[in-house]
C-alpha cells in the first residue's frame, strides 16, 4: 500500500540516485540557472543567470486537490496526489523497459498551481471524451505519450484525448522501482 511518506521517500531515493548518475556520466553534479523571477526551494539564493547545483527538497505535504476535484466533481487516485505534493524537483529523466520517460515535478510553488490548471484542462478533455481522469506525471521523451497515474492507482501510458493504452505498473512505487536513471553521455 502507498503511503505519504512511502511515496515521497521512495520519490526522493530515486531523485538522488538520478542525480548520482547524472554526477558519474557527466563528472558534474546537474545544475540549472538561477532565474531570479523562477526562484525555487531547490537552489541556493544566488546571482540571477548563475549555473548551481539542484537538490530536490521535501514538501510539507500540507497542498491538496480538494478545489480541483471538487470543480470537476472528481476524485482523484491518492498516490497521484501524493506524487505532485511530495517534492519540490528538477524534472527527472528515468528509464523504463524501453521507454525514456521526464517525469514532472513541480520546481516551486507557482508551479505547482500551474499543474493544478494544466490538470483541470486534463480532466475537462477526458470528460469530453467520456474517459475515466488520470493525472499525468510524466511524458514519454520525443513523443506525445503521457505518463499518468489512473483510477486504480495504475501507471499507465496514454494519448491526450484517448483511453490508456498500456499499463506500465500496478502501482507507482512498483513503477519507481522498476526504472532506472537515464542520463545520457
Amino acid at each position: 500500500m502507498e503511503t505519504e511518506n512511502s511515496i515521497q521517500s521512495h520519490l526522493l531515493q530515486f531523485i538522488e540516485r538520478c542525480r548520482v548518475e547524472y554526477q558519474q556520466v557527466h563528472q558534474a553534479w546537474p545544475t540549472v540557472e538561477i532565474d531570479s523571477d523562477w526562484v525555487s526551494p531547490c537552489t541556493p539564493q544566488g546571482s540571477d543567470g548563475e549555473a548551481v547545483i539542484w537538490t530536490p527538497v521535501k514538501r510539507p505535504l500540507n497542498d491538496s486537490f480538494d478545489k480541483v476535484e471538487s470543480a470537476m466533481s472528481v476524485t482523484l487516485h491518492d498516490a497521484a496526489k501524493q506524487y505532485w505534493t511530495s517534492v519540490f524537483s528538477e524534472n527527472i529523466a528515468l528509464q523504463y523497459d524501453d521507454l525514456e520517460i521526464e517525469l514532472l515535478l513541480p520546481w516551486n510553488q507557482d508551479d505547482f498551481e500551474r499543474f493544478q490548471e494544466n490538470l483541470v484542462g486534463h480532466l475537462l478533455t477526458q470528460r469530453r471524451f467520456k474517459l475515466e481522469p488520470t493525472v499525468f506525471i510524466g511524458l514519454v521523451i520525443d513523443s506525445e505519450v503521457m505518463v499518468a497515474i489512473d483510477d486504480d492507482g495504475q501507471v499507465v501510458l496514454e494519448i491526450p484525448g484517448r483511453k490508456a493504452h498500456r499499463t506500465l505498473a500496478t502501482d507507482f512505487l512498483s513503477f519507481i522501482e522498476q526504472s532506472s536513471p537515464y542520463s545520457q553521455a
